[in-house]
C-alpha cells in the first residue's frame, strides 16, 4: 500500500501553497496534504460525486478547512476548472491507469500549473503483477507526455515494486 508520507514526502511543499489534487476519491492523500499547506489551499478534483462527499465529511470530522472540493471530468480539456497558472503543485497519484485520456488529463495538470511550479505523477509499473489489469500508463510514455506540454522532468523514482513516481517542473 502506498504511503501518504512517503509520496508527500517527494515534493517539498511550503505552508502557503496551492496544490491540486487530480482523482482525490475520498481523501486518503487530501487531509494529510492539507496538513503540509496549512496556509494555502487544497483544490481536491474528483469525477465522482460520493467520493468528494465522503472527502467533505471526513474534512470537516478532522476540522481540517483549507480543501474546496470540485466535482469535475478530468478527461476534458480544462475540465479541472481552475484557472491557467493557477497552482505550484499538481498530484495525480494512482489515476491516470483510470483515465480514458491520459494526455488530456496530464496537459491539464500542467495548464493550471504556474511557472516553475511542480507535477508529481504516481501510478502502477507496466509489469506490476498486482492493480488494474488493463489501462496503466508506463513511466516512458507519462514523460513523453508531460514533456511535449513543457514539462521537464526532475525526478524518476519507485514506491515499491508495484509503482512509479515522476515529478515534472514547469
Amino acid at each position: 500500500m502506498l504511503e501518504p508520507e512517503t509520496i508527500l514526502n517527494e515534493i517539498n511543499f511550503k505552508p502557503n501553497m496551492i496544490v491540486a489534487e487530480f482523482g482525490c476519491g475520498s481523501g486518503n492523500l487530501t487531509i494529510p496534504l492539507s496538513e503540509k499547506v496549512r496556509q494555502g489551499k487544497v483544490y481536491a478534483l474528483d469525477i465522482l460525486e460520493e467520493k468528494i462527499d465522503a472527502l467533505k465529511h471526513k474534512s470537516k470530522m478532522e476540522n481540517v478547512f483549507n480543501i474546496k472540493s470540485i466535482i469535475c471530468d478530468l478527461d476534458e480539456p480544462e475540465g479541472s476548472t481552475l484557472s491557467s497558472g493557477s497552482v505550484d503543485v499538481v498530484l495525480m497519484v494512482n489515476v491516470l491507469f483510470q483515465a480514458e485520456k491520459k494526455d488530456v488529463m496530464i496537459k491539464e495538470g500542467i495548464r493550471i500549473l504556474k511557472e516553475g511550479g511542480e507535477l508529481l505523477i504516481v501510478d502502477w509499473k507496466e509489469d506490476s503483477i498486482v492493480g488494474p489489469k488493463e489501462g496503466k500508463i508506463s513511466a516512458g510514455k507519462a514523460k513523453e507526455v508531460a514533456e511535449k506540454a513543457r514539462a521537464s522532468l526532475k525526478k524518476e523514482f519507485s514506491l515499491g515494486e508495484y509503482h512509479y513516481g515522476l515529478t515534472f517542473i514547469k
